[in-house]
């Protein structure tokens, strides 16, 4: 009966449960249907008890054992994905609930066995992306909330199952962008969260499993840059909290990997140019915030980051001197901002960096260079800040 397999299942009993996933095979699709969801008498499935407990050998059993050819076409496929998912009265799945209890061993199951069994069911890239996404009645996206919680080796879990369930299920590119973005019920990435919070190991992470997921679908640079800003509906972006809360393992962890963007998504220069200034919807700099708040060594790490990489991005003299001259939506400049603010230090950070890579890269002849050049060492002469052009 129903109650007898759910019992089988929330104990653990997986010697009779594997003699029972194959006396199924001989029964009608609507009584193996109801055996396999197996309610108990408060309407949860056996499955999602197995999960709630932890049985990760009885979650393997029946993944498994729904993955031998045997059950090909036994079981339509919304009866299948209903199983599969083991959702309570709430709308929350058993895959859900695995990655919400950091059981490992369960989501590691169920992962490994997924592409045999959609090709054993012939399930489409909808159904696959639907079951990971895992989503509650809310629609956020199970993924928002380990990336928020900085749940680094569940989401590396995921992450790398991904380039076997892209090849053999046929996720597409925006499925599998969906995933990495793991949006909430209000459009906010779970990146967005994680980098507000300074969780720096979510975002090397993702930034480590998308080499890997390049070489099964046609991720761009202009997609990377997309993913790495975490753009809320908000105000803000992922990358501009990181850079006015002062986490600078958030920041490096970006910067340090901007070689590797350049060689795998042919990264140039407009595509870090985004990432250097991290604009909020109201095209105001993260950087410009990082000022405000005093927070000097983003300042430095993210003009240490042009410095570093500009010649491999491509950056000429005029270009440099666009960023250093680049004005927020009120009309002024970094360093007229540090100056204005009397973050004399910053300010001095800012002047003594565009010098060293005016000699570095060969343009202390620039007149545009000259000029800002001299503009800002008047300044800073001054003894107090003053109004700026």
């Amino acid at each position: 009966s129903p109650a007898t397999m759910n019992l089988l299942m929330a104990i653990g009993q997986n010697h009779q449960l594997t003699q029972l996933m194959t006396q199924l095979q001989k029964m009608q699709e609507l009584h193996r249907t109801e055996m396999l969801t197996a309610y108990n008498s408060i309407n949860l499935p056996g499955l999602y008890l197995a999960i709630n407990y932890g049985n990760a050998d009885i979650v393997e059993t029946i993944f498994n054992s729904l993955s031998e050819p045997g059950y090909e076409g036994l079981l339509s496929k919304k009866n299948l994905m209903h199983i599969l998912e083991a959702k309570d009265k709430n709308g929350f799945s058993g895959l859900f609930l695995a990655i919400s209890r950091k059981d490992k061993n369960v989501v590691t199951s169920i992962l490994n066995v997924l592409p045999k069994l959609a090709a054993t069911h012939h399930l489409d890239n909808e159904q696959v992306y639907k079951f990971l996404s895992a989503k509650n009645r809310t629609s956020s996206h199970v993924l928002y909330h380990v990336m928020a919680n900085g749940d680094a080796d569940m989401l590396k879990i995921v992450l790398d199952a991904l380039p076997l369930l892209i090849r053999t299920c046929h996720l597409t590119k925006e499925q599998v962008l969906d995933l990495l973005k793991a949006k909430d019920f209000y459009g906010c990435p779970g990146l967005y969260l994680a980098m507000q919070n300074g969780h720096s190991d979510i975002v090397k992470v993702i930034l480590e499993a998308l080499p890997c997921l390049a070489q099964e679908i046609n991720i761009s640079a202009s997609d990377i840059v997309d993913l790495l800003t975490a753009k809320s509906l908000a105000r803000d972006t992922g990358l501009f909290m990181a850079m006015q809360r002062g986490h600078m393992n958030v920041i490096k962890t970006i910067f340090n990997v901007l070689p590797t963007l350049f060689n795998t998504f042919k990264f140039d220069k407009k595509n870090m140019k985004p990432l250097l200034l991290a604009n909020n919807s109201n095209e105001y700099p993260g950087l410009f915030s990082a000022i405000q708040h005093k927070q000097q060594n983003v300042v430095e790490t993210v003009y240490l980051a042009l410095s570093d990489h500009a010649r491999l991005f491509g950056f000429t003299a005029e270009d440099i001197m666009d960023f250093w001259q680049h004005k927020a939506p009120q009309k002024y400049s970094a360093f007229e901002l540090a100056f204005e603010l009397d973050h004399r230090v910053i300010a001095e950070l800012i002047l003594n960096t565009i010098n060293k890579m005016a000699e570095s890269f060969g343009f202390t002849d620039n007149p545009r260079y000259i000029a800002e050049k001299n503009y800002m060492e008047a300044l800073l002469k001054k003894a107090s800040p003053h109004t700026v052009r």
